[in-house]
Formats: structure tokens, sequence, C-alpha cells
């Protein structure tokens, strides 16, 4: 009976080892499995991450833009001199008050501003080796001329911009034109103080 006994409770002590045996071995194969997928998602992640932080080799440059790349440029700095020249006009009006005064100082920001931008647009088509004619107008000729860009990035000199206190052309005496002395102001009356319609 005691070896009947013996052989019951090695049976139980073999049949726990195998069972422990095949459960730790289960356990082990899913957490391998587990481990396993987990570096895989973690390096395709790094992976993918990586891919997106290296610098992709620029496109080789074109070494002719477009002549409409040129052309648009060439016209918005046309664009920028006519606003400009609006600018210039509204600051050579005779300030009403001290706002408008103000308005005077923000137009000279404006200005500035607009012909900055427009050097740099001029400048950036010398810098891509292109010099193509512009039509500029020659105030001592009083018409306008072509003239090569680079010909006329080296005469010019920037306007400078109107200034706040900019005041209006004198009226000067003259024919239809006359001074006029009241209390200590000088006034001028134009065509005998009619008002024309032009």
């Amino acid at each position: 009976m005691t070896d009947r006994f013996v052989d019951i409770i090695m049976g139980i002590l073999v049949g726990f080892n195998v069972g422990m045996g095949v459960a730790t071995w289960i356990f082990y194969a899913k957490i391998k499995a587990a481990l396993f997928d987990f570096y895989n998602r973690e390096k395709a992640m790094i992976d993918k991450m990586a891919a997106q932080n290296t610098p992709q080799p620029a496109a080789p440059p074109t070494a002719t833009p477009a002549p409409d790349d040129i052309q648009q440029r060439l016209n918005r700095a046309s664009e920028l001199t006519r606003i400009q020249n609006e600018i210039v006009a509204q600051a050579q009006q005779p300030s009403q008050n001290a706002m408008h005064s103000k308005h005077k100082n923000s137009l000279i920001q404006q200005y500035k501003a607009l012909e900055a931008e427009k050097m740099g647009l001029l400048q950036s088509i010398l810098k891509e080796g292109h010099d193509p004619l512009v039509t500029v107008y020659n105030a001592a000729a009083k018409q306008n001329e072509e003239v090569k860009l680079s010909m006329f990035l080296n005469q010019f000199t920037p306007a400078s911009p109107p200034t706040a206190n900019t005041e209006p052309n004198m009226v000067t005496e003259g024919e239809g034109i006359r001074k006029v002395d009241k209390n200590g102001k000088t006034f001028y009356v134009i065509d005998g103080g009619k008002k024309t319609t032009q």
C-alpha cells in the first residue's frame, strides 16, 4: 500500500511538474510573441519618424526661371511704383489736422516698405542672371525709354519718401493771379475769385 501511495504522490508531483512546465512554456511563448510585436511596432515607428526628419535632397535649381516668372515680378514692381506715386500724391496734400498728419506719417512707412519690396524683386531678377529691358519714365526728357535693368538699378537713386510736412506748390503772382494782404495774412486770388469749371 505504501508503494501505491508513493506511486500516486509521484504521479501527482510529476503531473504537477509537467503541467507547470507546459504552462510556463505557453506563458513564455506568449510573452515572447508580445515582446516581438512591441519591438517591431516601435522599430517601425522610429524608422518612420527618422524618415520624416531626414532632409530630402533638394531638387536641382532650374537654370533659367520661366519668363512668366520674370514678367510677373516686373509687373509687380510696376504696380508697386504706381502705388508709391499715389502715396506721394496723398502725402503732398496739405495737412488738415493732427490726425491727417499721423496718416501722412503712416504713408511714409508704407512708401519705404514698398520701395524695399520693389528693389528686392528687381535685384532677384539680376541675381538669377537675367537683364531684361525695362521701360522707365525719364523726367528730364519727359518721355518713356527702355533701358537694361542692370543699368536702371546702377543709375537709380531711390526716390526719397514724401515727408509729412510736405507743403503744396506755392502760388505766386502772375497772369490771372493777384496777391491780397488782409489782416496780416496773405491770400492769392485766382481768376478774380470766380469759380471755374474744367
